[in-house]
């Protein structure tokens, strides 16, 4: 992960929603709430969609946080409850998907011009859901190959392949 910060402050923040202090919750949106978001809008492709997600998944937490276990990364387990959440959020209106993942994320909003985003946010358009999934977890969540097949469903060597060859395609549509 690019930010080891961010695994430790979220664990903090999980650990304050275990014990009962729900300041914990906006501990937990302030580590983690841009790559939910992003998580969210690469899988349902709608940013109304994916703000009632990351909501969703904050009122979950605090519900199932008796089944956070502090030995597991609290980060992952944050990151496949939001999966599993707009996952379900997805078949539940049976859209059809049209990404923007690049939008409104303040990672990239410091790494790319607006003209770039707009770009690039086009070429991932072009990419299949699970290819988009794969690139946004990778990149923008910073997960490991292992993290994102438990996530995807998809084998390590699965989700390595995909991964390489979706980077593979995008630099060709952005060439």
């Amino acid at each position: 992960m690019k930010n080891p910060l961010k695994r430790l402050f979220c664990e903090r923040a999980l650990s304050k929603v275990k014990n009962g202090d729900m300041s914990g919750i906006a501990m937990l949106y302030e580590a983690m709430g841009s790559q939910m978001y992003t998580l969210a809008i690469s899988i349902l492709g709608n940013r109304e969609d994916a703000e009632d997600v990351l909501q969703e998944t904050l009122l979950k937490i605090q519900q199932r946080i008796s089944d956070y276990d502090k030995s597991k990364n609290g980060y992952s387990w944050v990151l496949t409850m939001t999966h599993n959440i707009s996952v379900d959020f997805f078949r539940k209106r049976k859209k059809v998907v049209d990404i923007e993942v690049l939008s409104d994320t303040e990672e990239l909003s410091v790494t790319y011009p607006v003209d770039d985003k707009l770009i690039v946010e086009d070429a991932l358009n072009k990419l299949d859901r699970t290819d988009r999934e794969i690139i946004v977890l990778k990149i923008f969540a910073s997960l490991k190959y292992k993290e994102i097949s438990h996530l995807t469903g998809l084998s390590v060597d699965a989700v390595e392949k995909r991964y390489q060859r979706s980077l593979k395609k995008l630099k060709e549509y952005l060439s």
